[in-house]
């Protein structure tokens, strides 16, 4: 399901690479949803992870937890130092830019 988020994004500003050509290099994380390549934030479409301050309170034993920095982890785990590839896939109805990506293929 996770790999899945990897594979598929949105983009939150426009970047002229996006006109038909995929935008690639390594990625920083912002937060469980959302990476950035060169600049450009990219959104993962279809997938919504907690933000990066926001907390849960776990089932099992009531604690407080920072789940947000835990998606963003878990995701900055997954692209570990791999280059991600993303394509333009459309608009959401914030206006942002939609797109899909993938590590290495």
């Amino acid at each position: 399901m996770i790999r899945a988020a990897v594979l598929a994004s949105s983009v939150l500003l426009a970047f002229p690479a996006f006109s038909g050509e995929p935008l690639a290099d390594r990625a920083s994380v912002i937060d469980g949803d959302t990476i950035e390549i060169h600049g450009t934030r990219i959104r993962l479409e279809g997938i919504d992870a907690p933000e990066s301050r926001q907390t849960c309170t776990s089932k099992e034993t009531g604690e407080m937890l920072r789940c947000g920095q835990k998606s963003a982890f878990f995701l900055a785990d997954l692209l570990a130092e791999h280059a991600v590839s993303c394509t333009e896939a459309g608009k959401d109805r914030y206006g942002r830019t939609l797109a899909h990506c993938e590590v290495e293929g």
